[in-house]
């Protein structure tokens, strides 16, 4: 957050996701996932991380808005 706001970005939001493991996302061979396989491990992950509102993954995803 502030590496994004130091660069000039605003309204600089973070979210997380993928709360499972990283060794369980390998352990399911993601190489071999399909389209619903991907969909189905998001749905748990939501699922999780609304029990869980306080825990966060490995994985974060930044969304900013850079004006001028």
């Amino acid at each position: 957050h502030e590496l994004l706001t130091a660069a000039g970005f605003q309204e600089v939001q973070i979210r997380p996701f993928c709360l499972l493991p990283q060794i369980a996302v390998y352990d399911l061979g993601i190489e071999n996932l399909r389209s619903g396989d991907i969909q189905l491990a998001a749905q748990a992950d939501l699922a999780v991380r609304s029990l869980y509102p306080e825990k966060h993954g490995e994985m974060f995803i930044a969304f900013g808005k850079k004006v001028g």
